[in-house]
């Protein structure tokens, strides 16, 4: 029987061939890993957006320090317990403080700053509001500046309300709040992947 393996020249070709595929293909499939990471994300910021909404039409206040009242926040930030911190602005050094809570404990366990003190009746509470308190698909935090649904003025005008998350740079490009005595609509960086859920508009 006659055995014929394959020729040096002929292995040269089928690798040649195979190496321009891969150089070919790696580029569109990893754009659309990118694409279906965008999409995720834009998909669990609106989930926590209409959490964060759905909170206050039930307590009649925006997600609050257990130790302030619910008409002058001590809460500024909420963030994902899952994840690492995204950089810029001051969207994680604020929610890492005293002044930052978790979605976890506000909107799935009803325990702010783990803890069991309410500043409203908790039989108003109607949640958990979402199943899930994760990263975005980059690895990071979600974030939430809940300060706009109580402060206007300062070294910022808090004037639009948002979940955000860094997305594919890690670095979050949209401020916090318009700049002092602009009270402006903030609008969210190309960059960054967010869905506006309050905006303080007449001023």
């Amino acid at each position: 029987m006659n055995r014929r393996g394959f020729t040096l020249i002929e292995m040269v070709i089928v690798l040649a061939v195979v190496a321009i595929l891969a150089a070919i293909l790696t580029p569109t499939i990893a754009k659309h890993i990118e694409d279906s990471k965008v999409t995720k994300a834009s998909a669990d910021v609106k989930v926590i957006g209409t959490a964060i909404v759905s909170f206050y039409k039930d307590v009649g206040s925006w997600p609050a320090d257990a130790d302030g009242d619910l008409d002058c926040n001590d809460l500024w930030v909420l963030r994902s317990t899952q994840g690492n911190r995204a950089a810029g602005s001051t969207w994680d050094t604020w929610s890492s403080g005293t002044h930052g809570d978790t979605f976890k404990n506000q909107l799935i366990s009803n325990t702010i700053k783990g803890n069991s003190s309410w500043n409203y009746d908790r039989s108003m509470w109607g949640g958990p509001y979402f199943s899930e308190d994760k990263s975005d698909p980059w690895g990071r935090k979600y974030y939430c500046n809940v300060l706009v649904g109580y402060y206007g003025s300062g070294t910022y005008d808090y004037t639009t309300m948002m979940v955000i998350s860094a997305g594919s740079d890690g670095t979050i490009q949209t401020p916090i709040g318009s700049a002092a005595g602009s009270r402006q609509i903030v609008d969210i960086d190309k960059k960054d992947i967010g869905v506006v859920i309050y905006g303080r508009q007449n001023w």
